[in-house]
């Protein structure tokens, strides 16, 4: 935001070139400097002038339409009886807040969603009559989040298989869900609400379900048991998962076991074939005298068809190239056994795998080339249209800021929302075609961008009345005729 630090008085030039160069905490600096030109009006009518530079509003995302937000308020000029007219000049393409143009009251007129919007930035001009001289304010609009979505478990049932020998305080299940909410409405807290029998414990901040009693003694069977996943809004919303834990007899021979039930990995998109990614390790239990020589295969499936293993030595590597586009978590399991003897009965593992984003998409425009009609007008009319661009990218490598390379003389662009703003009048007469070139540009640690070109077309009006272009106005013309001889 630039803000005025001194009176303009005493310049002599009514046009004035800025130059705005944006730099982030680590010291790079943005990929084009936005130039800024102010225009000064020649009136002798001052702007009226907003009580405040800054309001700050907080509204709940459930209030129905037509609720109302806070109030705005410019000064009255003392040397005019004309009146105050307010408007929305940018930050609402889509029309969820509209202002009374006399009272300043802003109001909703469609529903809120703080999960899709939690901030909304609006600039209110503020316009003395007829007046081609106007005034800026900002308005932050917070939307509270209320507690409209529920936890949800990514299936509603799952099972696991264990031995009878495993032992109390393993680790059997990790179940995980996810809630849009923010603050205390999206945490979660995890808890058995019903088992049988009772044998199972759950960790009500990780979702991780323990065993509590040994199998020891406990014939083949299947043990269900329902998760249930809270968050702590008011009142509090919930879902449920059913978890079948099937027991299997105990073989004689020594069995196998992992050192982790479960193990997870975090890898970039961009890791070359053939880099291990995870090391597992199954060993032997009961007495033996030497360490049995293992293998280990993974089960086949789109899951696991990314990956290879070692069979000897437990290592898992990259067979195909990742995208986090298409997938963001692989879940698959790894089997051990020994080879030598045939007794012996083969034991398996989860593996997780989350990809991370990178930065290798480029934003596109969804038009490359885009025509605007606008008509003229004695006053600036803010917003006239919306450049959009896509980013398959998530996170900072997925968010956009827009920006103008050209014609900053007539538009300015909302570096957020890519909304074209018309800022200074527009006169048919003096200029019918204009030509934009908007750069956007996404928040990668090595930024991509790519350019869109913005021709607007300013249709006339019927504003000039007919002139006789052989005197002035107000003036008589006098023509001498030089008679016949």
């Amino acid at each position: 935001i630039i803000y005025l630090t001194s009176t303009l008085s005493h310049l002599e030039s009514t046009t004035l070139l800025l130059m705005v160069c944006a730099r982030d905490g680590g010291g790079l600096t943005s990929v084009t400097n936005a130039e800024v030109t102010i225009h000064i009006l020649q009136t002798t009518l001052a702007p009226t002038e907003f009580e405040r530079p800054k309001y700050t509003f907080s509204i709940y995302e459930d209030v129905p339409e037509d609720s109302p937000v806070g109030t705005v308020k410019a000064k009255e000029s003392l040397n005019s009886s004309e009146p105050i007219l307010y408007r929305i000049s940018s930050g609402d393409l889509d029309g969820k807040f509209f202002i009374h143009p006399w009272l300043g009251t802003i109001r909703t007129q469609k529903p809120l969603d703080h999960e899709t919007q939690p901030v909304v930035v609006l600039t209110i001009q503020a316009q003395l009559g007829s007046s081609a001289a106007c005034s800026s304010t900002e308005v932050n609009i917070t939307v509270i989040d209320v507690n409209d979505n529920r936890p949800v478990f990514h299936k509603a049932s799952d099972g696991v298989t264990i031995s009878q020998s495993t032992m109390t305080g393993t680790a059997l299940y990790h179940a995980r869900a996810t809630d849009k909410d923010s603050g205390p409405n999206g945490v979660i807290r995890y808890a058995i609400a019903s088992q049988s029998p009772s044998i199972f414990s759950v960790d009500s901040g990780l979702g991780v379900v323990y065993l509590n009693e040994s199998l020891a003694g406990a014939g083949p069977q299947e043990c269900t048991l329902t998760l249930m996943a809270q968050d702590l809004g008011v009142p509090p919303q919930a879902s449920l998962l059913v978890l079948t834990v099937t027991i299997e007899k105990q073989e004689q021979n020594p069995s196998l076991t992992f050192e982790h039930l479960v193990y997870q990995a975090e890898v970039s998109e961009s890791l070359s074939l053939m880099t291990p990614v995870l090391k597992i390790q199954a060993c032997q239990l009961g007495p033996q005298h030497t360490p049995p020589q293992l293998l280990y295969s993974l089960e086949s499936g789109p899951n696991s068809a990314a990956f290879g293993i070692h069979p000897y030595t437990g290592w898992i590597y990259l067979r195909r190239q990742l995208d986090y586009e298409s997938t963001q978590t692989y879940n698959f399991r790894v089997f051990a056994w020994i080879p030598e003897d045939r007794m012996s009965q083969n034991v398996s593992t989860s593996v997780i795998v989350h990809v991370l984003d990178e930065n290798d998409n480029s934003p596109t425009f969804l038009h490359d080339v885009l025509f605007l009609k606008v008509k003229e007008s004695p006053v600036p009319q803010g917003v006239i249209g919306k450049i959009t661009a896509i980013d398959r990218d998530s996170g900072k490598n997925g968010q956009l800021s827009y920006f103008l390379l050209s014609d900053g003389k007539f538009f300015k662009m909302n570096p957020n929302t890519g909304e074209l703003i018309s800022w200074v009048a527009l006169d048919h007469e003096q200029r019918v075609h204009h030509q934009v070139t908007v750069l956007v540009t996404d928040h990668g640690s090595l930024p991509r961008n790519a350019t869109a070109l913005v021709y607007v077309s300013v249709t006339d009006i019927n504003d000039n009345r007919p002139y006789f272009p052989q005197c002035l106005p107000g003036k008589e013309l006098h023509i001498k005729v030089r008679g016949a001889k």
